[in-house]
């Protein structure tokens, strides 16, 4: 890996979304990138040639160039992002359309532009360049993994400051001419049918998506009792068909999905070899609770459930669930995270300790990640972290509590060597009361940050 990567590589998200670096498409990054806050070009450290707008120094005082500032926000405009990769190009700039099926997500090199930086931890940014300070019309870009903004007409005055607006800075929610976002199927309702919540996830992904503002995913019928609620097209028959899994570059399938608690018998081998072609490929999965069994079956080894025999449900089922209303804290281990928690008040500023309200008994339990060193991946690589650790307890195995993963991620090698596809999987649910990402509860905060971490590019090892 080049110092390059290796500097892209060094800051955690990522919602997440094909970030920094598509294939066939213009090159994209996720939470992470040049450090924080550096004005700077992300290929060469400096700002590219740009013909016809090199125009030199020397048109303004020193201290006193054009400058484009502001503060990088998720589609509520609210919720601010880290990490995300703003640049500067000429207003004529043209853009290549939304990638429309699943494919091969590394990083790469971001593209040439007047001036660029990635937003700093607290998504705010500052783009100074001598390329734009005569002043006029320019174009602004954001991105983040599949997620991409193009703001048009922005009229910088000669050596002045325009500020953009949370509406001006703000990542999309769905797809709209030069914005894109990544295609998504969800396993759950927008509007569960009247009468019939019975039939809905229990782990209601679909409500922090709406709640943060991503609002351009396809959601279907869960399957719930096992087979197609007869309310339209269902997630069983996406997994099913290979043209229509391909068609997506992420799906999310959480706990409540294809049978609830007997997850593992409702996937047939042509689902699971479905799902691990569509990994391989670079498809994001996410899925948590009861519907590990979608990760493991696809991905044996990529992470470490637990084996028990459970009277009900799958192997790993045998986690102790918490009374309602009552909570532990789990330890938030990775530092990027903890950082963009504190930020946003989901937890104590110092602390990385996380509430957690919703394990429900029992819950899919995970028992570690792979160790690199002792389950390498086909090419000698491994790619898996641990997000999230708590001091939980199993019906079955040793007594007492143990620190166990309840947030991991695994990236997914490609037949012909190199990462690709990446699973994420949380043992918790995340709440269903919130309406606002002003309201988002803390571990609901989590899944925010994990989405773009879901749909980031892959570093490839080296």
């Amino acid at each position: 890996m080049t110092a390059r990567c290796l500097r892209l590589a060094a800051t955690a998200l990522g919602w997440a979304a094909m970030s920094g670096c598509s294939t066939g498409t213009t090159p994209t990054y996720a939470f992470g990138g040049p450090a924080d806050g550096a004005v700077a070009d992300v290929a060469t450290g400096g700002n590219y040639d740009v013909p016809g707008y090199d125009v030199g120094g020397g048109i303004c005082p020193a201290g006193h160039n054009s400058r484009i500032t502001g503060v990088t926000y998720a589609p509520n405009h609210h919720d601010a992002l880290p990490g995300v990769l703003v640049y500067v190009t000429p207003e004529s700039q043209t853009f290549a359309p939304a990638v429309t099926g699943v494919s091969c997500q590394t990083c790469t090199a971001a593209p040439a532009s007047l001036a660029s930086q990635t937003s700093a931890p607290d998504g705010s940014f500052t783009l100074v360049g001598s390329r734009f300070d005569t002043g006029g019309t320019y174009t602004v870009v954001f991105v983040s993994g599949g997620f991409r903004h193009v703001q048009r007409n922005v009229v910088i005055p000669r050596c002045g400051t325009v500020s953009l607006s949370a509406t001006e800075s703000s990542l999309p929610g769905a797809s709209s001419g030069d914005d894109t976002i990544p295609k998504i199927a969800v396993a759950g309702y927008q509007t569960p049918p009247s009468g019939r919540t019975s039939v809905d996830t229990n782990d209601k992904f679909t409500v922090v998506l709406d709640a943060i503002g991503v609002t351009g995913y396809d959601a279907f019928d869960p399957d719930r009792s096992g087979h197609n609620g007869g309310t339209g097209a269902d997630i069983a028959s996406v997994l099913t068909n290979p043209a229509t899994l391909a068609q997506y570059q992420i799906v999310a399938i959480p706990c409540g999905s294809l049978g609830n608690f007997s997850v593992a018998a409702n996937l047939t081998p042509a689902m699971v070899a479905n799902l691990a072609h569509w990994l391989g490929l670079g498809g994001r999965l996410y899925a948590s609770d009861l519907a590990y069994s979608v990760i493991d079956k696809s991905f044996p080894g990529g992470i470490n459930f637990a084996v028990g025999t459970p009277t009900r449900g799958d192997p790993a089922d045998i986690g102790v669930g918490l009374t309602t209303g009552t909570s532990i804290n789990g330890t938030v281990v990775d530092p990027g995270l903890a950082s963009w928690l504190q930020r946003v008040g989901a937890i104590p500023a110092g602390t990385t300790a996380l509430p957690i309200f919703d394990l429900r008994d029992p819950w899919g339990a995970m028992d570690s990640i792979p160790n690199p060193e002792l389950s390498p991946g086909p090419s000698g690589h491994s790619s898996a972290l641990v997000w999230v650790t708590g001091d939980v307890t199993w019906h079955q195995g040793p007594a007492g509590p143990h620190v166990h993963p309840l947030t991991a991620q695994a990236d997914y090698e490609a037949p012909g060597g190199g990462y690709c596809g990446r699973v994420v999987f949380t043992s918790y649910h995340v709440q269903s009361t919130t309406t606002s990402g002003a309201s988002l509860a803390a571990q609901e905060r989590v899944l925010e940050y994990l989405f773009f971490q879901l749909s980031s590019c892959i570093q490839t090892p080296g």
